[in-house]
């Protein structure tokens, strides 16, 4: 993790962006048009999948836990989600 923040984001985007088109490739190939698969589907499910990319980028984040943090949900918006730290900007009126 001897990275920067940015390099490691970016890897991780490539990984997913690859995960993604196998998945694709995957599923054009079956032919697959939605609803229930017949038959035994082998390998990780998708609960497993999720959680082993939820686990892999825990991990790549590790080093930046204190400064990250988890933005809040949309409906509760924050009043100090508008502030900035920087001093507010105000106009006199006159």
């Amino acid at each position: 993790m001897s990275q920067p923040l940015p390099d490691r984001l970016a890897e991780a985007a490539e990984a997913l962006q690859a995960h993604m088109s196998r998945m694709g490739a995957i599923i054009g190939s079956l032919g697959h048009r939605g609803g229930k698969h017949p038959g035994t589907v082998r390998g990780a499910g998708r609960e497993e999948s999720t959680a082993r990319i939820r686990t892999a980028l825990t991990d790549l984040l590790e080093p930046e836990r204190a400064t990250l943090r988890r933005p809040r949900s949309r409906s509760r918006p924050s009043s100090s989600a508008c502030s900035s730290s920087s001093p507010a900007r105000t106009t006199n009126p006159t």
